[in-house]
């Protein structure tokens, strides 16, 4: 039983759209990969598949499949026009060789095809060089005019009106690269799915394939890594169903059970070489220089997906979690998870409506500025005071806010509970900055995580705010974060 001809256009469109697949995947983690575009109006006879770069070489490909192996890419089959006063295959690529070159584009051009090339061609067969698909042409320009190199050199030369100096330079810059079909391109973009967080089954590369024919059908052109990222979300290819995976290595590295979308990493900024001594920047600049400037950059890249729910996995210090849920705050529609002693937290939760006991007020008359401290799991009061009298920290008063019975380890049970209370302690920070009419709030956190994240989600009409942390017995700034 033979296969019509249809069969080998059919399985060069689905081979097409794998290898632009393959590449979309590759961009959402390599930042220097600018766009992946897919009939490409400017790739000539390489049009197939373009990945343009921003610093390394782009890559133009064409793509080739048939039904059976013993179809080959030949002399032959290159010289052939494929109509009457047509050009030939090598001579569409040469062409487009010359106008890329012409553009002074950093490029390369690759036929990559199922179709065998002859062996016993001096160039496709002999000189090919198995490793990086190029034919090696250091012997063709003093090969004689008798030899098999030289007569391929010359009939390639004439066939293209080339000199031989522009066909080595069209030689060096393309590749000839006898691939796999459709089915192995596609299992080999699961581990590229993984690494970017996304499903990576069978039925999952079958879903990226066919973004790909969409954005041909449709006539997308370029697309770019934000673009991939919006089409994976609804293509409901996230790991985790419509759950962004935000990663952040505060003061350890983990393992994750899925791969994150994004991943921050800060543990080189810390003082210490265990988890337990991370608790200060070598560099206190370095909150303003690289850790915010990585939340915003971080948020940007998460809400291209156009999915709102992001989970943050990993080991921070308070400060750190009041940024994380300062980047993506509730204003902006975000909702957050996070992994908590009692289960996962999340800030879409129903609020309850828990009392904010104020367990100090103290008058300091220091400054203008307010202190507040947060005790949920102890009562920070005295440890605070002696930092702010010590160190003449400029506060007007001393705001200590906690559960509605005593501080403890069991005092915060819910997020919902946690949600209404952050609400209602802002609130209450936000009365307490307008009587005083401070210009700074002076940040002090003696409770969960969930809670330090909670905060910094809700965290709006306030002046900026210097988030502390306990080290060495004794309180240290760290992080200013903008009034808003």
């Amino acid at each position: 039983m033979s296969l019509p001809a249809r069969a080998a256009a059919i399985r060069g469109d689905d081979l097409q759209h794998a290898i632009g697949w393959y590449w979309a995947c590759h961009m959402l983690r390599d930042p220097d990969i600018e766009s992946v575009s897919v009939e490409d109006a400017g790739g000539g006879s390489y049009d197939d598949v373009v990945v343009r770069r921003r610093t390394e070489v782009s890559r133009y490909f064409q793509a080739k499949s048939s039904n059976y192996g013993a179809v080959l890419v030949d002399e032959k089959w290159l010289f052939t026009a494929g109509s009457s006063g047509g050009r030939s295959p090598l001579q569409h690529f040469y062409n487009t060789f010359k106008e890329l070159r012409e553009a002074s584009e950093s490029f390369e051009v690759e036929l990559i095809t199922t179709r065998p090339f002859d062996h016993e061609h001096p160039f496709l067969g002999k000189l090919r060089d198995a490793k990086h698909n190029k034919v090696v042409t250091g012997t063709i320009a003093d090969a004689g005019p008798g030899s098999a190199v030289g007569k391929a050199r010359d009939g390639w030369a004439s066939h293209l009106g080339a000199t031989v100096e522009e066909l080595i330079d069209f030689l060096d810059t393309a590749t000839w690269n006898h691939c796999h079909a459709e089915p192995q391109w596609l299992r080999d973009t699961k581990p590229l799915m993984e690494l970017a967080g996304l499903l990576h089954d069978d039925q999952a590369t079958r879903v990226g394939a066919q973004i790909v024919h969409d954005w041909v059908t449709n006539g997308r052109g370029a697309q770019d890594v934000n673009a991939v990222r919006a089409a994976v979300a609804e293509a409901k290819l996230l790991a985790v169903d419509g759950t962004l995976v935000l990663a952040v290595q505060g003061i350890d590295r983990d393992r994750y059970p899925v791969q994150p979308n994004v991943t921050l990493n800060f543990v080189d900024l810390y003082q210490g070489d265990t988890s337990f001594a991370r608790k200060l920047l070598h560099d206190d600049a370095d909150w303003d220089r690289v850790v915010l400037p990585a939340f915003d950059d971080a948020a940007r890249e998460l809400n291209a997906y156009r999915v709102r729910h992001v989970h943050i996995l990993g080991s921070l210090r308070h400060p750190m979690w009041f940024a994380a849920g300062r980047a993506l705050p509730q204003v902006k529609k975000w909702t957050l998870s996070a992994d908590q002693v009692m289960g996962i937290w999340r800030t879409d939760v129903e609020p309850e409506n828990p009392q904010v006991r104020e367990l100090t007020d103290e008058r300091l008359d220091q400054g203008t500025d307010v202190a507040v401290a947060i005790g949920l799991t102890a009562d920070p009061t005295a440890d605070v005071l002696a930092y702010i009298r010590d160190g003449g920290v400029p506060v007007s008063q001393l705001l200590v806010l906690g559960p509605e019975g005593d501080p403890s380890a069991t005092a915060v049970p819910s997020d919902a509970w946690a949600m209404g209370w952050t609400r209602s302690a802002r609130d209450r920070i936000r009365a307490a900055v307008a009587e005083a009419g401070a210009a700074r709030v002076h940040m002090f956190m003696l409770c969960p995580s969930g809670v330090a994240l909670m905060l910094g989600h809700q965290w709006n009409m306030l002046p900026p705010t210097t988030v502390y942390e306990y080290a060495g017995g004794t309180y240290a700034p760290t992080v200013t974060f903008d009034g808003a």
